[in-house]
């Protein structure tokens, strides 16, 4: 899926909590590039590099970023390893390694019944780690990792504060005031299956930026989301 042409919020479908969109992505041979997740909205502080600001937060979407295509020559069983991500990233920053969020933000995953983004070392900025995934050899495999896509709003971000980021959501921005950005929490689990022209392609994040800003936010449907501006005044969806 590489046409924004071809975006629809409706292809993917809306599911609740980790047990639902583990078993969608995860539990079948059949590659699902991703789904809707729907989450609650919690408000609190979120590093910048020009300093701590409001920020109201969700989860959005769960997807699965390409890791990489591995050959194995071995007839029987085998071991891939591979290096995946770990920790959290802002997308489209033009410097992702000025923001840091901090230790309570899993509450929003808490409160959205995710397992992944709960831990405050999964929101530490983005790094690599190996990881070995066991194989039926003389294959071409194909590696996906799952990763967490949150929504933030800063509702008294500033040009300054929009300067930050390379992008911005026009059409969004045309109804609210501030600012609008995404995130990633990566997660431990992995997809691995037979590279085939079958396959989907997985969703880039100019494809997804478009999707979750442009497309599903405030639509009608299952698939329209929106962030609950009231978590700035109840204590229990606050950090």
């Amino acid at each position: 899926m590489t046409g924004f042409e071809r975006l629809s919020p409706d292809a993917f479908p809306v599911l609740n909590g980790s047990y639902l969109i583990e078993r969608y992505l995860l539990s079948t041979d059949e590659f699902h590039p991703g789904c809707w997740i729907e989450g609650e909205t919690v408000y609190g502080g979120f590093g910048f590099p020009s300093g701590k600001k409001k920020v109201l937060t969700r989860p959005v979407f769960a997807y699965f970023d390409y890791v990489g295509t591995y050959k194995t020559l071995s007839a029987g069983d085998c071991e891939i390893d591979l290096s995946r991500a770990s920790g959290h990233e802002v997308w489209f920053a033009h410097d992702a390694e000025g923001f840091s969020a901090p230790s309570g933000i899993g509450l929003v995953s808490v409160k959205s019944d995710l397992l992944s983004g709960c831990s405050a070392e999964e929101w530490r900025p983005l790094s690599s780690v190996g990881h070995t995934v066991r194989v039926a050899g003389a294959e071409c495999y194909v590696a996906y990792q799952l990763k967490l896509v949150y929504a933030h709003w800063v509702k008294q971000g500033d040009a300054q504060c929009s300067e930050l980021f390379k992008v911005q959501p026009v059409r969004v921005q045309g109804d609210n005031k501030g600012v609008f950005f995404l995130s990633s929490v990566a997660t431990d689990l992995m997809w691995v299956g037979h590279g085939s022209d079958n396959t989907k392609a997985p969703i880039s994040r100019q494809a997804l930026y478009h999707l979750i800003f442009n497309l599903a936010y405030g639509a009608a449907g299952d698939a329209g989301w929106s962030f609950n501006d009231q978590a700035a005044s109840n204590r229990f969806l606050q950090y």
